[in-house]
């Protein structure tokens, strides 16, 4: 039956079913980011149209959200488990990736530390490897997701192990012949490394991506396309061709919604047009804050064995923080917050910390990539405000 031979009462049954969702209860002063109507979420007498068919538009496309989202934190809890677990295949992986309940609640994962086990590397060179590749996704205008996918790629492939089962050789092993790890990478490809799994993030994420003479240019000729071919090739066996990662960039939207409704809520009482345009200026800002922050969450290398969620969390708190940003009750952290993202203040403390602790040697460091990018009025300046004493941090 076409849609032309139904009556009006049977369309609007069939619309009514469609969106129907379950009713969620949300704890009491919990904002709700995923509604399960189609309606105006903004009740305030600021003349502004929020009730234009783009703000509609926009409500009605974050009723998506919430499926999701929470899809994406089981498949971070899995990503985890499964590293854990040393027997996974990609094969068990691809058709489970979705479907695995959470296992643990451990906020970190051990199984990423392998400075031990690459006797070529140190904290240091893959700081610098890291600053290069922000370096080289600013000048090529690469999204942000592509530069935290990629530096995730460089990390994973770094962290494997080799697993006893696999009847394939290591790609390399170190000088005494002793296998250490699925990847070793010596000093001088490192940057090679760094190019091949940018290479692979590119066509994952861009429209455009960048060609393997990009690389070869902006590398200063240091490798030719064959090494670079090579090496992704070297890459993508390595990982089993299971490239999709979750990084910190996945969990921004959920994160940064959550933090602009109650700055909505907080000005919905007297909402003006003046009190409604300073909401959006603060979320552009916290928006551009949270990105600096994540970028300096590149650079050290003791943020690698946390998880992405908690990564994001830790620079909205500390975003929200250095801008000033408080709810109605005069907290950093939400309710709504607390909530969305699972986390409170002990489980923030420690990354939140570590977060502080770069952003305010951001200016005097050698590596400077990301504190340039971010002082520019691109992004509002955000790396020249004055980082808040860590007595000041709320814990």
């Amino acid at each position: 039956t076409t849609s032309s031979n139904l009556t009006t009462k049977q369309q609007k049954n069939i619309t009514v079913q469609k969106d129907r969702r379950p009713l969620r209860i949300l704890p009491r002063g919990v904002v709700d980011l995923y509604p399960t109507s189609l309606s105006c979420q903004r009740n305030c007498d600021c003349g502004l149209n929020h009730c234009s068919g783009a703000s509609l538009s926009e409500s009605f496309l974050s009723t998506y959200g919430l499926e999701y989202s929470e899809k994406l934190k089981l498949a971070e809890e899995q990503q985890q488990q499964q590293r854990s677990c040393k027997t996974t295949t990609a094969s068990s992986s691809n058709n489970s990736f979705w479907k695995t309940s959470p296992s643990s609640t451990d906020h970190m994962n051990p199984e990423m530390e392998y400075m031990s086990r690459q006797p070529h590397l140190t904290p240091k060179m893959r700081a610098i490897l890291m600053d290069w590749l922000i370096e080289l996704a600013e000048e090529y205008k690469l999204h942000s997701t592509t530069l935290h996918l990629a530096a995730t790629l460089v990390d994973q492939v770094l962290a494997l192990k080799k697993n006893p089962r696999d009847e394939q050789p290591c790609i390399s092993t170190a000088k005494n012949n002793k296998v250490e790890s699925d990847f070793i990478v010596k000093r001088e490809q490192l940057q090679c490394l760094g190019c091949s799994c940018m290479w692979i993030a590119c066509k994952m994420e861009e429209i455009e991506p960048m060609s393997v003479d990009d690389f070869v240019y902006i590398s200063d000729s240091s490798y030719n396309k064959e090494e670079i071919a090579n090496m992704e090739l070297s890459v993508c066996m390595s990982l089993q061709f299971h490239l999709q990662h979750i990084t910190p960039v996945s969990f921004l939207h959920e994160y940064l919604r959550a933090s602009q409704e109650e700055s909505h809520m907080k000005t919905g009482a007297t909402g003006t047009a003046s009190s409604c345009c300073m909401a959006k200026i603060q979320h552009s800002l916290l928006e551009h804050m949270v990105l600096y922050l994540l970028e300096l969450s590149l650079l050290p290398y003791e943020l690698v064995t946390h998880k992405p969620s908690l990564v994001t969390a830790a620079a909205v708190y500390l975003a929200r923080a250095t801008l000033g940003l408080r709810d109605a009750d005069g907290r950093i952290w939400s309710k709504s917050l607390q909530y969305y993202t699972g986390y409170d203040l002990i489980d923030l403390e420690e990354t939140v910390m570590c977060l502080h602790k770069h952003q305010c040697e951001a200016e005097e460091t050698e590596l400077k990539s990301v504190f340039t990018k971010y002082s520019t009025p691109k992004y509002n300046r955000v790396s020249f405000k004055t980082a808040l004493q860590s007595t000041d941090l709320g814990f």
